[in-house]
């Protein structure tokens, strides 16, 4: 039986991971967290699906929140014009409905699952010389790690990626109890030019079903605020803020919270 190395317990790893042991490979997965403190961690991401992205969960068999998590229906566009008007504004339902599922809850739980199929777990920080010593005991070590020192060892491909930098300075917000979109549920792209943009969708976090905020400034922009942003009670400031306020009445689109 062959043996598989992963380093990283991310979208891609995981994923591979579990084919590979659906395949009869011999795989381990080194991860960094447990699956505890992946769930109890902070939030990492926005991790909206379409739906060709969620039939691969679907076809490994690990798609075990679908039908907890809300769907996203649609798409809706606005661009605002002067006095809370829209100067561009459409919506369009999506063939087959997208979804979002917090990575905590996801990750942990393919972690999880992944043991449980009989997988090989190890907890570990790895760095390039540790790549060393698993290149020695499998017969192939793949790196799917998304940040870290191990991401060091690769360079950026010009050819692939030409941002040397950020192009947006970004900021999440998971909110429950938000007034509801009377036509369909969708993501809800607004875009401010030169601002920035601002999604929000519904999603399943940690706690259950939310809506999500992301929040997309561009660089040197107004709403390139959140460096000094460093826990969630200066987020909630921030955006309570009045200048905040002022900002976004350009989201002529997005339901608002209720409470």
């Amino acid at each position: 039986m062959r043996k598989i190395a992963i380093v990283g317990g991310g979208q891609s790893g995981l994923q591979l991971a579990l084919m590979l042991l659906k395949n009869n490979y011999e795989v381990t997965v080194v991860s960094s967290r447990t699956a505890e403190q992946i769930f109890n961690g902070r939030v990492t991401s926005s991790q909206f699906m379409f739906r060709d992205s969620l039939q691969n969960e679907c076809n490994l068999g690990i798609n075990f929140w679908e039908k907890q998590c809300p769907v996203a229906e649609g798409l809706a566009f606005t661009i605002p014009g002067p006095n809370k008007t829209r100067a561009l504004f459409w919506e369009a339902k999506l063939d087959r409905y997208g979804q979002s599922v917090d990575q905590r809850v996801k990750f942990s739980g393919w972690l999880k699952e992944f043991a449980e199929r009989g997988g090989n777990l190890v907890f570990q920080d790895a760095g390039p010389q540790d790549l060393d010593g698993y290149s020695k005991s499998h017969d192939l070590v793949l790196v799917a790690a998304g940040n870290g020192k191990l991401t060091r060892m690769f360079e950026r491909d010009a050819i692939r990626s030409p941002f040397d930098k950020p192009m947006r300075a970004l900021a999440l917000t998971y909110v429950r109890n938000m007034v509801p979109r009377t036509s369909f549920t969708a993501v809800c792209f607004n875009l401010v030019p030169g601002v920035g943009e601002y999604f929000v969708f519904p999603a399943l976090t940690t706690t259950g079903r939310c809506e999500i905020m992301v929040f997309e400034g561009v660089p040197g922009g107004p709403m390139d605020c959140w460096n000094d942003v460093k826990t969630p009670q200066q987020h909630l400031a921030k955006r309570a803020s009045g200048s905040w306020k002022r900002l976004c009445r350009w989201n002529a689109n997005v339901a608002t919270i209720s409470n």
